[in-house]
Parts: structure tokens; C-alpha cells; sequence
């Protein structure tokens, strides 16, 4: 077999020229991507410092201007669409977050998702939807379960639905996740005033409600006793008028007293009827803390007395189905299961919340609907 050396040697070099050339190009490439991402970190921290000087305007056009450049840059849209948020223009501020945030699952950091979801959550509460709000805030929470902002926000809500001891609860929670958090340690301490506050007024409502029971009884007993009739007087009455002005001698025959009538005895009250059920505690704070906390027999018991409420029960209870400890939401699915008055509000309730992150969680509303 003849090898031609020319071929060989031709071969060889075309294909170490292009080999050069490829590794030319790579580096090109790489060098042009270097020089890329310089230029949009110069622009992000321009538009960063505009923003903190609080030039709101100049800042949101260079944001758009970086996202024309590098439209899927991920930190642009958080950072503009918390602006947004800020400006309470929370149409914009969503659009902007929830791809970013999807994205970001892969690309950020823990906390910078979790911070960037808090954002999502007040835009959401910012247009009155409860249900978003609540899914983006489960998401902070197990983005990040050390962080106490999500439990801080979620104290903001609460106390936004007048909600004092729940409020209270969330901030606590969360200044024991960061006993240094000013946040949550500013608000606690500023809703204990409040607080305080409400329980003075339930106080003075629960004296005047057991003021106006107790005259109610008293008026009736009034009604019950009737006054005596006047008698007669006896014999011995008018014998002894008659003595004060001609004193005679009793014989031994005569009586000298005659006996006073027993008083008839005073009529009381019938009790009032117990009510069938009577929960304790009254409060429906209380009694969530019991379901959520409490023993099998508590846990019915708390059940029987969010049934008897109603819908505003049932309300209450969807209200758990958001919360960010994945152990309440179970809870409050079976909770609902209860509510066998309701089917149809429980199913829409339930499919709802079907988008829940958690496996179990979502394992429980699976079978709750299928028992529907």
C-alpha cells in the first residue's frame, strides 16, 4: 500500500487550521461575553445608585434599558419589579416577578429567593388576592425557613384583618428566628398597644353584656313574686288595740301573742338551659390554637365548634390551608372534611389549594376530594 506523504501532510495542516481557528473563535466568543457582562453590571449599578438617590423615574428607564440589552437577565426583573411594588403599581410588579422567580429557583440564592417572594407576596395582598399572596409566601418561607421576614409579612396580614393575637404570634415567631430582626420586633412591640387595646374593649363589652343579663333577672324575678295580700285582722289584733286604752289582766285562757305567718318562701328564677354545646375556649384564636395543638378529643371538639359557626367556620379554616407550616395545612384539610353541610364550598376550597408545594400536603386534599 503506497501513502502519499503530500495528502498526509495537506490533511494536517487544514485540519490544524481549523482547530486553531475553532479555539480562536471560542476565545473570541468568551472575551465578547466578558466585555457583555461587564457592560450590564456597569448598567445595573448605575440604575442601583439612580434608584437610591431617589431618582424613581431615571432609575426604571435604565432598568428597561439593561432589559432590552439582556431581556432574560434575572435580577433586572426582581429588582424593577420590587420598584413597581414600592410604587404600588402591583399589576406591573407581578408580571415582572413570577417568571423572574421561576427562573431564579435555578439560578438565585435561598435568601435572595426568598426575599424576592416576600416582594411577590405584598403585591399580591397590595391587589387583594389572598390566595396568590398566601402561595407566594409558603414559597418564601420554605425557600428560606431561618429567614423571619415571611412570618414578619405574615403578621402584617394578619394584623391588616384585625387579627391582633395571630399578628402577635407571627412576629414572635419571627423575632425567634432572628432575636436581632428590628422588623418584627418594632411591630410587636407597637401592636401590643393595640392589642392591649382590643382587650380593653372586650373587657368593658363583656361587663355591660353580664350587666344587661343580670337586669334581665332581676326583672324577672320582680314579675315572679307577687305581693301579699293584705288580711284581715285577727281577734286577738283587735282585743289587744283595745287593751292599749282599758289594760286588763290576761287570764290564763287568753293568749298573750298571736303567732306571725311563716313568710312564703321567695320564688327563684328557673335556670336557663345550657346551649347543647359550649366550647372552652370561647375565642376563635383559642380554639385554633386547640386544632392545632391540642389532643384528639380537643382537636373534635374545635372542629364541632368551627362547625356551628358556619361558613365563618368554614373561612377560618380555609384561612390554615395557607399557612407556611406544612403540618397546619394537613390539618386544616382534614378540619374541612367536617363540613359535610357545605360540599360545594369545600371542594372549590380544596381545588384551590391545589397547587400546594408540599407532597403530603397535597396527598391529603387529593383523598379529600375524592371522598367529596
Amino acid at each position: 500500500m503506497i501513502i502519499n506523504k503530500k495528502k498526509i501532510i495537506k490533511f494536517l495542516a487544514v485540519f490544524l487550521t481549523l482547530l486553531g481557528f475553532t479555539q480562536l473563535h471560542t476565545l473570541y466568543a468568551q472575551t465578547n461575553d466578558s466585555k457583555f457582562n461587564a457592560q450590564i453590571d456597569a448598567l445595573l449599578q448605575k440604575a442601583r445608585k439612580t434608584y437610591a438617590k431617589g431618582n424613581v423615574n431615571p432609575a426604571i428607564s435604565e432598568y428597561w434599558k439593561i432589559l432590552e440589552i439582556a431581556p432574560s437577565l434575572t435580577i433586572a426583573h426582581l429588582e424593577l419589579g420590587e420598584i413597581y411594588s414600592n410604587l404600588k403599581i402591583y399589576g406591573r410588579a407581578i408580571e415582572l416577578l413570577e417568571p423572574a422567580l421561576k427562573r431564579g429557583e435555578r439560578e438565585l440564592d435561598k435568601e435572595t429567593l426568598c426575599n424576592y417572594y416576600c416582594v411577590l407576596t405584598s403585591a399580591y395582598v397590595g391587589l387583594g388576592n389572598s390566595g396568590e399572596a398566601n402561595r407566594a409566601l409558603i414559597k418564601a418561607a420554605q425557600s428560606s425557613p431561618r429567614n423571619p421576614r415571611p412570618r414578619t409579612i405574615l403578621g402584617d396580614i394578619y394584623r391588616l384583618n384585625g387579627k391582633y393575637a395571630n399578628a402577635a404570634k407571627a412576629y414572635r415567631q419571627a423575632a425567634q428566628l432572628d432575636p436581632g430582626y428590628q422588623p418584627a420586633l418594632e411591630k410587636l412591640e407597637a401592636l401590643k398597644k393595640d392589642y392591649a387595646y382590643e382587650l380593653v374593649e372586650a373587657k368593658i363589652k363583656q361587663e355591660k353584656a353580664a350587666e344587661r343579663a343580670k337586669a334581665k333577672s332581676d326583672e324577672k324575678i320582680l314579675i315572679e313574686i307577687k305581693p301579699k295580700p293584705i288580711s284581715e285582722p285577727t281577734l286577738h289584733q283587735v282585743s289587744a288595740a283595745k287593751s292599749d286604752q282599758n289594760p286588763v289582766q290576761p287570764s290564763p285562757t287568753t293568749p298573750i301573742y298571736e303567732p306571725k305567718p311563716k313568710p312564703e318562701p321567695m320564688q327563684q328564677p328557673e335556670p336557663e338551659p345550657e346551649p347543647a354545646y359550649s366550647p372552652i375556649p370561647q375565642t376563635m384564636e383559642d380554639n385554633i390554637d386547640v386544632l392545632v395543638g391540642g389532643d384528639i378529643t380537643e382537636k373534635e371538639k374545635a372542629i364541632e365548634y368551627f362547625k356551628s359557626l358556619g361558613k365563618e367556620g368554614l373561612r377560618k379554616i380555609e384561612d390554615l390551608l395557607y399557612d407556611p407550616n406544612p403540618e397546619v395545612r394537613i390539618i386544616a384539610v382534614r378540619a374541612l372534611s367536617a363540613f359535610t353541610d357545605y360540599p360545594k364550598e369545600v371542594k372549590d376550597i380544596l381545588l384551590d389549594a391545589g397547587d400546594d408545594p408540599d407532597d403530603l400536603v397535597m396527598s391529603e386534599i387529593t383523598a379529600a376530594l375524592k371522598e367529596l
